[in-house]
């Protein structure tokens, strides 16, 4: 799973299908990143929802990672965003155009 994450993913439309493909066989995003396997997945859809221009779709991911239990003392949204220089990109630019918006619309605080 790990070396899945660290080469670039370079169809992001599959990815969001194994997404979906996973919520509808009914595993919980908010459980999932409590394994290795399970952060690559989303770690993959973050890149994947980032590339795409979704950061609604990345912040859930990120969001259901960080609810992850059996991680402690980390969380899983740091575990996906450090997993692989890849991920890492993809948090920060994420996060950048988030509170470039809110310094738009002076929400920033």
């Amino acid at each position: 799973a790990r070396c899945a994450v660290s080469r670039a993913v370079h169809d992001d439309e599959a990815v969001l299908s194994v997404l979906t493909i996973c919520k509808a066989s009914g595993y919980d995003l908010d459980t999932i990143a409590a394994t290795e396997a399970g952060r690559a997945i989303l770690a993959c859809g973050v890149i994947a929802a980032e590339r795409l221009g979704n950061d609604a779709l990345a912040f859930r991911l990120l969001t259901a990672a960080s609810k992850a239990k059996g991680v402690a003392p980390d969380r899983g949204d740091i575990m996906i965003a450090l997993g692989s220089s890849t991920a890492q990109r993809a948090c920060t630019l994420i996060h950048k155009r988030a509170i470039n918006k809110a310094v738009e619309d002076g929400q920033w605080q």
